[in-house]
């Protein structure tokens, strides 16, 4: 008798488990690119492949096929799959795309001598100033 009372509630409990509504909590966030690197300096002819990251509007990292821009495509091309080539001298940028958003823009510069400084990049701890305040700035 005791043994029908559990193998009773057991099956009540199971059919009751999926009646009712389930919320998700998710927390939802505005879609995002991110680039794996700011800047590439190359030599006429060398290639480097850029990649970027897909963030979806859960915040989950999410493999998606890119289309890519080059602002200057006689200095570097870029093809569709991140692969940047340098032409001739000069710099120009590059750009992840997916669907209407679009990912931040990568600096690529194209020297001939590789011991030439193909840009200068400065880091600061914020990225604003106040009128009238001063950053010094050390090389």
């Amino acid at each position: 008798m005791n043994l029908q009372c559990i193998l009773t509630t057991a099956v009540a409990i199971s059919l009751n488990a999926g009646i009712g509504t389930d919320y998700v909590d998710d927390l939802i966030v505005d879609p995002r690119i991110e680039a794996t690197i700011r800047t590439v300096g190359l030599i006429p002819g060398e290639k480097h492949l850029a990649s970027a990251d897909y963030y979806n509007m859960y915040g989950v990292l999410v493999s998606v096929p890119f289309t890519w821009t080059s602002t200057n495509p006689s200095v570097a091309e870029v093809d569709e799959t991140g692969l940047v080539t340098a032409l001739m001298i000069g710099q120009t940028e590059i750009q992840p795309h997916f669907g209407d958003l679009s990912g931040p823009v990568i600096i690529v510069s194209v020297q001939t001598d590789p011991n030439v400084v193909a840009f200068v990049e400065i880091a600061s701890p914020s990225d604003e100033l106040i009128k009238g305040e001063k950053l010094q700035v050390r090389f």
